[in-house]
């Protein structure tokens, strides 16, 4: 696994031409964990293949992998672009690919087609919520910096160099939220708050622990997602329900649940749906 200093990197600019509009492009599920098998696709505009020579792969090869692909959005106020998200260990492919089986589609000219992809990744760093945003200065740079919408590390060594110190102080953060959610997970008691109470019903009864800590259970409402919001406390017997009820049980759980974080659910794209289906 390549370190964010070591790997090849590119930039690409969603959001800024005719189809991005009109939203019938490819990229339109670029920052949406597909529902199928849990991971990410994306697709690099325009339309034509990607040099991935320039990013270290040998001549004639179909993909490389380890590759940090950064996604950028034209901001409202200028003709500048902001570092909205970026996934590393992306597998980036020459040519786009299709795969029925993802069911991505989009209406283009009166008909549904499936979407296209050129790159894959188990993962996704959202700055959507990012404190400090990472504005591409085409002033200062010049508009031909992300021409083609792309951008390929080693063009430029000055933007390169801010960029990789930019995404290096996120990926810490990203890390030290994970780390809070897993020690939310593993050391619950140290951390629960005296007036904490079960997240689907706050009469649900437990008891206190020797700190004079209410006894609850933490769970990962989405599974495989490492987040603080997706960290859910439960009394005993709401999480027993999760885990040994019957579908109609667990629906009633995880439909409250889905209310209580609905608002990070659907930024990540998950739906109710979705949720009842992990169970």
């Amino acid at each position: 696994m390549k370190t964010l200093e070591d790997a090849p990197f590119i930039v690409i600019d969603l959001t800024s031409g005719l189809h991005a509009r009109n939203k019938t492009v490819h990229e339109y599920y670029n920052l949406v964990r597909n529902d199928v098998d849990w991971r990410y696709y994306g697709y690099c505009p325009p339309l034509g293949n990607i040099d991935i020579t320039r990013l270290g792969a040998e001549p004639g090869a179909e993909f490389i992998d380890g590759v940090t692909v950064v996604y950028a959005s034209k901001t409202r106020a200028s003709l500048d672009r902001e570092v909205v998200a970026f996934c590393t260990n992306a597998r980036v492919y020459h040519k786009p690919k299709t795969d029925v089986f993802l069911r991505r589609t989009v209406w283009y000219k009166s008909e549904k087609v499936d979407c296209a992809y050129s790159l894959e990744s188990d993962s996704l760093t959202d700055l959507s919520h990012y404190p400090y945003k990472f504005k591409i200065r085409l002033s200062h740079y010049g508009a031909a910096l992300l021409g083609g919408q792309r951008y390929f590390k080693g063009q430029n060594p000055e933007f390169d160099a801010e960029l990789l110190a930019y995404l290096k102080d996120c990926q810490a953060g990203q890390d030290a939220l994970e780390a809070e959610a897993f020690q939310r997970s593993f050391n619950l008691e140290g951390s629960v708050p005296s007036g904490a109470v079960c997240e689907t019903g706050a009469s649900h009864k437990t008891f206190l622990t020797e700190k004079g800590l209410p006894y609850l259970e933490a769970h990962k409402l989405v599974p495989g997602v490492d987040a603080p919001w997706n960290v859910v406390l439960l009394c005993p017997l709401c999480r027993r329900k999760l885990q040994y009820g019957t579908a109609q049980t667990k629906a009633q759980v995880l439909r409250a649940l889905y209310k209580a974080r609905k608002s990070y659910l659907e930024e990540a794209g998950i739906s109710l749906q979705d949720l009842l289906a992990q169970y």
